[in-house]
């Protein structure tokens, strides 16, 4: 189980991560842009106090919106752990002998097809051990 803990992780650092980047890229735009605009309108030393007020507040929902998509990320790459944990536990139970095991394909993504291909795998395994019981008959 260490083995998808460690997917888990990465998957939510990564994700993270690049949320965080693609954020203060945002912020940086935006503030320059809205400085920009208010030097225009506005003195520069009226300008520089404005820009930093919004500086400060699109730090703040900035961080805010990086919280809560954290929390969205989290529950995704959990979700995503928890299915592939469910995918060895069926194939570990299928090595082990129990051939009438199958896995859920109800979601369409790449561990559903995946899931469809050990399904198939499976049968196909099964008409092979019926076919060899009715030869030895």
């Amino acid at each position: 189980m260490g083995l998808y803990k460690g997917i888990k992780t990465k998957l939510f650092l990564q994700l993270v991560l690049a949320s965080f980047i693609l954020l203060i890229l945002f912020i940086l735009i935006l503030n320059s842009s809205l400085v920009a605009l208010m030097e225009r309108s506005a003195g520069e030393s009226t300008a520089s106090q404005i820009g930093s007020g919004i500086t400060s507040r699109l730090i703040i929902f900035s961080s805010l919106f990086l919280f809560l998509f954290s929390i969205v990320i989290f529950y995704l790459t959990h979700r995503f752990a928890q299915r592939l944990q469910r995918v060895n536990a069926v194939m570990s139970e299928f090595a082990s002998g129990n051939y009438s095991v199958r896995l859920d394909t109800k979601i369409k993504d790449e561990i559903g097809v995946l899931s469809e291909n050990f399904n198939f795998l499976a049968d196909k395994i099964n008409q092979q051990i019926m076919a060899i019981e009715d030869n030895k008959k």
